[in-house]
Parts: structure tokens; C-alpha cells; sequence
């Protein structure tokens, strides 16, 4: 039986790409596909990247195990802990299977 894969798609504040690619490379991730300056509004306000609206989002899609994924979860929450102003992190889990 083929494990089970779920795709994580992570939205997060652009200014903490290289903390959150560390934590995630320390973990073992060794693929992904990342997007980045999105522009968006969400809980952190307005994002587009301009003096109005400063800051804007990378995304990344990372194909998973459920297990992984919720360890991936955890790791980037401790991590948004960690500042005294939290960065924007969203995490949606999805099922996913490749044809």
C-alpha cells in the first residue's frame, strides 16, 4: 500500500525566509516549491511590499507524510513563538495524491 501524502501550503511573512529554511532544512526537507512576494491581507494586515502596505509573503508547497507535516507544523509554530512580534504564518494541509 503506497503511504499517505499531504501537501502543506505555508504562507509566511518574507522577513523570516531564512530562520523558517533553516528549521526546515534541519528537519530533513529536501523538496519544495516556493513563490515568492505575494502580496495579501490576512491577519498581519495588508502586504504589498510598498511604503503604504509595507512587507510581503513567500509560499512554500511541500509534499509530505501526515506525520512529517505535523512535525513541520509544530517546528514553525515554536518558531513563531520565538519573536516578540510574531511573524505571519499560515498553514493549510491538504490531501494530495500525484497523478
Amino acid at each position: 500500500m503506497a503511504q499517505e501524502t499531504v501537501l502543506l501550503l505555508i504562507v509566511y511573512d518574507r522577513a523570516v525566509d531564512t530562520d523558517l529554511m533553516q528549521r526546515l532544512e534541519a528537519l530533513g526537507i529536501e523538496g519544495y516549491t516556493k513563490l515568492h512576494d505575494a502580496e495579501g491581507k490576512g491577519g498581519q494586515g495588508i502586504k504589498r511590499g510598498d511604503p503604504v502596505f509595507p512587507g510581503l509573503n513567500n509560499l512554500l508547497l511541500i509534499a509530505t507524510t501526515p506525520e512529517k507535516a505535523a512535525t513541520i507544523a509544530q517546528t514553525l509554530r515554536a518558531m513563531q513563538d520565538e519573536y516578540a512580534v510574531k511573524p505571519g504564518i499560515s498553514i493549510w494541509q491538504l490531501p494530495a495524491h500525484a497523478l
